[in-house]
């Protein structure tokens, strides 16, 4: 077994180059583990002898890949007959909604999302709700802009995409009574004319005496 020489401490081994500056240890930089970016490396390799030029673009782009690698799936392709890994839902919506101007009974209106596209929404229609679809016909309707900020700026409401779907030959549709009106009964039907009247009799007051031509009450001789 060789002998450590009498200068160098006795913790020191083939790492140990000679006195001074050069008896630190020769460090290499960390392995890059699986998740980890390029920072995460420079953080690791901070107070250390840092690979300079291309080391350093190659140990920046080895970090990289591992990252994006450990983001990643990768996923078989897919063959008639094999099982279904993925489902791919689109990122769309389709809201029915009360329309403001009366419409024929076979259509419907929807407010939908502005990537939608006329195709999209018969095939949306068609192919998720099996709902028969005649035509299509969208509009884009332009966001108000009369209100303002305690800046006393305009603040405009986002566009929306409207859509009027004709529904296929027989089919017809009636936007539902979300909020029906409740049968009054007679205890409130009397109730609501006893307050009617009241407040009749205070409007009376307020307007004064019509003899007085105007003349306010606190004020007379």
């Amino acid at each position: 077994m060789p002998q450590t020489p009498p200068h160098l401490p006795a913790c020191a081994g083939p790492g140990w180059a000679g006195p001074g500056w050069a008896q630190r240890p020769l460090h290499r930089a960390p392995r890059p583990r699986p998740g980890r970016g390029p920072a995460a490396l420079l953080r690791a390799t901070r107070g250390r002898r840092r690979p300079a030029g291309a080391a350093l673009a190659r140990l920046l782009a080895r970090g990289s890949a591992m990252a994006a690698g450990a983001r990643r799936a990768v996923y078989p392709l897919f063959q008639r007959g094999g099982p279904q890994l993925r489902i791919f839902r689109p990122n769309f919506f389709m809201l029915a909604v009360r329309p403001g101007v009366p419409q024929p009974e076979d259509t419907v209106q929807f407010r939908v999302s502005m990537e939608m596209t006329k195709l999209d929404i018969r095939n949306y229609l068609e192919r998720i709700y099996n709902v028969p679809v005649a035509a299509v016909r969208t509009r884009i309707q332009y966001g108000a802009n009369n209100k303002r900020n305690h800046r006393n700026q305009r603040v405009k409401k986002p566009d929306y995409k409207v859509a009027y779907v004709q529904l296929g030959q027989g089919q017809t549709f009636q936007f539902p009574n979300l909020f029906p009106e409740k049968e009054q009964d007679t205890e409130t039907r009397s109730f609501d004319d006893f307050r009617d009247k009241y407040m009749e009799k205070e409007k009376q007051k307020e307007e004064g005496d019509p003899r007085r031509g105007g003349v306010p009450d606190w004020f007379g001789l």
